[in-house]
């Protein structure tokens, strides 16, 4: 089996307006083609969890994710909290937002991998929500964008991982630029 990320940002995939049946047809549709959700990735605004102008909607957003994610019988949600900087790595409000997620993620039994643009300041905001059910997505793109070098991220987080997204570094940058 390989698997894939279900990405809820499209206006016709996103949780609310995915019924029943159509998560059924959808299920089927990826079994006869040998494929699986291995993960449901949050649409959640640039800012996400950084800007407190966005927090509502970005844990709304995580909310039906994780919802849709148990539904299917996905494991992993992903969610790029957005921009965070070493002095403030999301602040009081993001923290306890994880937190929540978190717990809701678990009692679902689902990881809630989250990415940001750096690495020190996701490591910093999940030593903050300390719940084992938060874990870093290592997101090669990301990390190459802010002048990381993935290896040795990877290598430090290797027992900490919720997840791992190789992704286009050239084709994220033109992305953010817009």
């Amino acid at each position: 089996n390989r698997g894939t990320a279900f990405a809820t940002k499209h206006p016709e995939l996103t949780p609310a307006n995915l019924g029943e049946l159509a998560r059924g047809h959808l299920r089927k549709l990826l079994d006869t083609r040998h494929l699986t959700i291995d993960s449901v990735r949050v649409a959640a605004p640039r800012a996400g969890l950084s800007d407190p102008s966005t927090i509502d909607r970005t844990v709304d957003n995580a909310r039906a994710a994780i919802q849709l994610a148990h539904e299917l019988h996905v494991t992993t949600v992903a969610l790029n909290v957005g921009p965070l900087s070493v002095e403030n790595s999301g602040g009081s409000g993001a923290v306890a937002a994880l937190r929540e997620l978190a717990e809701r993620a678990d009692a679902a039994g689902i990881t809630l991998a989250l990415a940001a643009d750096a690495a020190g300041p996701l490591e910093a905001l999940l030593q903050q929500v300390n719940f084992d059910r938060a874990r870093a997505n290592l997101d090669t793109a990301r990390l190459i964008a802010s002048g990381e070098d993935p290896l040795p991220v990877a290598e430090k987080w290797a027992g900490h991982l919720g997840q791992f997204t190789a992704a286009d570094a050239v084709r994220t940058l033109r992305l953010a630029r817009e």
